[in-house]
């Protein structure tokens, strides 16, 4: 063992020796990633419950989730669309509200993998559903994972999508 790798020894052993007494005061603070982590885990992709973790989350804060959200009405309205949806689609997020996603936002849904599974899920009051799809109306096709699933309030639907 060389002096240097003695020194860092006798360090590491006094800092063990100083910080012992003062344990039992310690308190943990979360990290950021700590922070960040706990955040994923609760609006995972595909997470059963996740209408109930969508209904408590502001329009900011589900600008900044990691997959595509789109909160649509009974009819397909866009009620919210989120950025990263836009960066999916490279559409603008404000520019789709209000408009019909099946007819105006996204013509290659209006089939019935896709719009037929919505209707059909709105029609049981009982949308929840994931599957596989490509989108390709006025961009580079895409390979997506979807969530469809009906909010917590009833009155509106979820449609989340992930590239794969």
């Amino acid at each position: 063992m060389n002096s240097d790798n003695v020194s860092m020894l006798l360090i590491c052993c006094n800092l063990e020796i100083l910080q012992a007494p003062f344990a039992r005061f310690a308190v943990h603070t979360p990290t950021i990633l700590e922070n960040n982590l706990e955040k994923l885990e609760i609006i995972a992709f595909g997470k059963t419950d996740i209408e109930n973790v969508m209904n408590k989350m502001s329009g900011k804060d589900i600008d900044k989730l990691a997959f595509g959200a789109v909160e649509l009405d009974k009819n397909g309205i866009v009620l919210k669309y989120n950025a990263a949806e836009g960066a999916i689609t490279g559409r603008d997020p404000a520019s789709v509200i209000g408009k019909n996603f099946f007819r105006d936002v996204a013509p290659c849904t209006a089939k019935p993998a896709f719009k037929g599974v919505f209707d059909a899920g709105v029609k049981a009051n009982n949308l929840n559903t994931m599957f596989e799809y490509v989108f390709d109306h006025e961009m580079q096709p895409t390979k997506v994972k979807v969530h469809m699933k009906r909010s917590i309030s009833g009155a509106s639907y979820w449609v989340f999508v992930k590239r794969i």
